[in-house]
This record gives structure tokens, C-alpha cells and sequence, in this order.
């Protein structure tokens, strides 16, 4: 499992420790874990509990395709990555957390033009900072995304490239106040699901 810094989340490629160094700086952690004050030591055991996780969940190599991308380098690292070979070989069990996800050199123009950072710019700023210092994060909002109704999703990414309320009114036949209150209610489900709010997310994806 990737080793992330228990205080930002910014993933770190020393297994070993538990805080990067500008949280180490910025918070004067000491090296000693048993010093650090209360909320620090709460954050580090729960990435230490994070870490210990070992999920059951995933699927079997021989259920993913063997060449889902376009570009052959892609499909070099997908198959190491992910231990996929051949149909006729034998196949072993692929961890939910080792899947490999595209460089999005194979999703369409819409795709790569949404505009993920002008959609977070929304949030408050301590979440807006977790989820910006993630790699995944884009992965992270799509899901969230997924979890609102259909014509909410629609909203969504028609603002990430950049329609307007007029146009995103049209395109969907209701009034524009009403497709302001649409946007405004899925900003506030985003925000809710993305900030960990009890009750936010009732784990349905909707496509």
C-alpha cells in the first residue's frame, strides 16, 4: 500500500515514515512520535491503521483486458502493474489499490478538457489543499461526481469546460434559475461527499 504522509496525505516513497519533511517543518514535529502533540499523534495512528488495511476486494487478472489503451507503453505498464497476461495463462488476484489508470491519452477531447481545478476552487481551502496535493484527485472528484443524478453530472462537467448557465439551461429544457439551483445544490453534495460529511455518500454511482 502507497505510503502517505499522515498530516497532508502527499504520498512519500520512504515506506518507513509516518510525516513528510515540510509537515515536519511547518508543524516543528520532532523525530521522536511520542512528543508530537495530541492531534498529530491521532493523525499518525490513524495512517498507521490505514497502512495495516489489507483489503480483500479486487479482481482476478484474467477478468481485465489486455490491451485497454491506445499507446503500447501504456499497455506495458498496465499489464507489469496489474499481472496480466495472456488469456490462455493463468491469471492471479489483482488488489483494488494496484490498478493502473490511464494517463487520459486515451479519453476523448471532453474528457481532457474539464477543468478540474476551476471545479475544487469552489471548496473550502483546507480540502481544496488535501485534495490538490493527491495525484489521484482527479480519479477521486469523477467518483464523486458519479454519485449525483444524471443531470447533475451533466452540470457538473459542462462547467468544467466552461459552458454557460444559459447553454447548460438550454441544453437540458429547464429554466436557468432552476439549472443555478441544480449547480448549486451539486457544489454542495460534492463538497459534502468530498469532505468525509456523515451521510454524504450513500454509495450509488450513477452512469
Amino acid at each position: 500500500m502507497m505510503a502517505k504522509c499522515c498530516i497532508c496525505g502527499k504520498e512519500m516513497e520512504q515506506a518507513r515514515r509516518w510525516v513528510c519533511t515540510q509537515c515536519m517543518v511547518e508543524h516543528k514535529l520532532t523525530l521522536d512520535e511520542r512528543k508530537w502533540p495530541a492531534w498529530a499523534q491521532s493523525e499518525l495512528a490513524r495512517e498507521k491503521k490505514r497502512r495495516r488495511f489489507a483489503p480483500s476486494f479486487g479482481v482476478s487478472s484474467r477478468q481485465l483486458a489486455y490491451s485497454p489503451y491506445r499507446r503500447s507503453k501504456e499497455n506495458r505498464s498496465y499489464r507489469k502493474t496489474n499481472r496480466v497476461s495472456r488469456p490462455k495463462a493463468n491469471g492471479g488476484r489483482v488488489m483494488a489499490d494496484n490498478l493502473f489508470y490511464s494517463s487520459r491519452d486515451d479519453e476523448g477531447l471532453e474528457a481532457r478538457s474539464r477543468n478540474y481545478t476551476g471545479l475544487i476552487e469552489s471548496l473550502p481551502d483546507d480540502l481544496r489543499h488535501q485534495l490538490s496535493s493527491q495525484t489521484e484527485f482527479q480519479v477521486i472528484i469523477d467518483d464523486a461526481i458519479r454519485s449525483l443524478p444524471l443531470i447533475s453530472q451533466r452540470a457538473m462537467r459542462g462547467i468544467m469546460v466552461g459552458l454557460g448557465l444559459s447553454d447548460l439551461a438550454t441544453a437540458e429544457g429547464v429554466s436557468e434559475s432552476t439549472m443555478s439551483w441544480l449547480i448549486k445544490a451539486a457544489k454542495d453534495q460534492l463538497r459534502d461527499i468530498l469532505s468525509g460529511k456523515l451521510g454524504a455518500d450513500d454509495g450509488q454511482r450513477f452512469k
